[in-house]
């Protein structure tokens, strides 16, 4: 898989003119997630959440289960330092989007009952235009 990033906001957004809510009209989140190969039993579930929401925007199926297929079935070199792990990179594109106030975009895998976090972007309002 190949993937071009481009304007990439690795732990802050900041929205100009600082006015909530704000629609932007396209937004990229890219998580990669990985873990060890007998870590849960489940297939995991991928969530987003989005500043003011209480419930996950976005909720898939991180398919882990065919990660951890695949990885048990490849051979690793004797004597290899490779981790043995399942996961995956999850591109996510939104267009538009709507925040609806300051916060934190977070992302998460959710196995059964334990919550992983994967990562967050803070959405911080600028300054707001005065004329």
């Amino acid at each position: 898989m190949k993937i071009t990033l481009v304007g990439i906001y690795p732990q802050q957004m900041m929205v100009i003119n600082g006015e909530f809510p704000v629609t932007i009209p396209k937004l990229g989140i890219l998580a990669r997630y990985s873990e060890e190969i007998d870590a849960f039993s489940d297939d995991g579930v991928l969530e987003v959440y989005f500043p003011g929401e209480a419930a996950p925007r976005i909720t898939m199926s991180a398919g882990i289960e065919a990660s951890r297929k695949l990885v048990s079935e490849t051979v690793l070199p004797h004597g290899s330092d490779l981790e043995i792990a399942g996961g995956g990179t999850y591109p996510i594109i939104l267009a538009p989007v709507v925040i609806k106030e300051p916060g934190y975009i977070r992302v998460r895998v959710r196995h059964r009952d334990q919550t992983i976090k994967i990562g967050a972007c803070q959405i911080l309002g600028g300054p707001v235009d005065s004329q």
